[in-house]
């Protein structure tokens, strides 16, 4: 559906995207995740032709579309600041690309009711001005604006980062939940890894304009392909050479040495001393903290001169700890990432 071959933007001297390949297919919702100035909007922008590439090729459905202005590709955009018009009524801003395009009169008032319905903005808010709305009914006008114009493309550049947690958790839904029943092909633009892994069919993971990683969130997850995913993604443990060496001696153990070792911190255990060890690497150490979140607790456990984070989610039948608790810490090696050095060491 969408390629991009081997593109490259930059602006001066300054290279954004040094050299970009990605295919994104039909009806998926594909996001660009990674930290600010990781090139991920520079590639939502180009795809959009807000930027022009010095090299590469950018096709949709096959065709060549690199040189096309923004308004023959086919493709509808929400915006992080979603981009209103103020002087204008919700109904007018909806309703705005329909009358640049010279849509009939009827057409325009029938298909600004239907998606304002799909989107749940009710007749009462279509004649408000959008300052009188809320930020989440702000963000539905610049959706609903969007695809009113029944795009085959759908681009999100950071479309929730302005809105209250709750509101963005709920949002998260009804976008997901959208995309699903118009079936367009939707590219998504975050840092922010929670939005991505629950949101998207595949993640592209990008640091520096490169692509680091392609997969389902399941993949990036757990399979993590290089050290940036591993330590970008979640929150994870850095293993010491000892911890390593013992884990690599365990029975059936893929844990090699010399490799730069993390475990994330809700796949260790925290149990009472004493306990089996169910084939894990068990290290005893003292509860410093407890911080209850009701699904799950986190605890800063002192091992020695060091703190691990462990994160318990909550059950009914494992036991609660609380600060001065003898406790036993157990890895197992499956749960274990590794990666070639390089780059200075860090860690403990």
């Amino acid at each position: 559906m969408i390629t991009f071959e081997n593109v490259t933007v930059r602006f001066g001297d300054f290279t954004a995207l040094p050299d970009l390949s990605l295919h994104v297919e039909e009806g998926e919702f594909f996001t660009l995740l990674g930290p600010s100035g990781c090139g991920k909007s520079t590639a939502l922008r180009t795809l959009a032709g807000f930027n022009d590439p010095a090299s590469g090729r950018l096709l949709v459905d096959g065709r060549d579309v690199t040189a096309l202005p923004s308004d023959r590709r086919g493709i509808g955009m929400v915006f992080q600041n979603y981009a209103l018009f103020p002087s204008m009524s919700v109904r007018e801003n909806i309703a705005f690309g329909l009358k640049v395009a010279k849509r009939p009169k009827d057409e325009v008032h029938e298909r600004v009711h239907e998606i304002a319905e799909q989107v749940a903005l009710t007749p009462a808010q279509l004649d408000k001005g959008v300052a009188e709305l809320s930020g989440g009914q702000q963000q539905r006008v610049a959706i609903a604006r969007a695809l009113v114009l029944r795009p085959r493309i759908l681009l999100l550049d950071e479309p929730l980062s302005n809105l209250d947690a709750k509101l963005r958790n709920q949002l998260r839904v009804q976008l997901k939940e959208l995309q699903q029943q118009f079936g367009i092909t939707s590219i998504y633009v975050t840092h922010d890894q929670d939005e991505a892994m629950s949101m998207s069919d595949r993640i592209a993971v990008l640091d520096h304009g490169r692509i680091e990683q392609v997969g389902t969130p399941r993949e990036v997850y757990e399979r993590s392909a290089t050290e940036f995913v591993c330590t970008f993604i979640g929150s994870v443990h850095r293993l010491g050479e000892q911890a390593v060496s013992r884990l690599s001696q365990l029975p059936g153990s893929p844990v090699a040495e010399g490799l730069r070792s993390y475990v994330r911190v809700e796949r260790l255990t925290l149990r009472e001393r004493h306990r089996p060890n169910d084939g894990r690497l068990v290290v005893d150490g003292v509860v410093d903290r407890a911080d209850y979140h009701g699904y799950f607790t986190q605890y800063a456990v002192r091992l020695g001169d060091r703190s691990v984070s462990v994160r318990v989610p909550w059950s009914a039948t494992e036991s609660a700890f609380a600060a001065g608790d003898e406790v036993a810490i157990g890895v197992a090696p499956e749960d274990v990432l590794q990666y070639e050095r390089s780059g200075p060491e860090a860690g403990a």
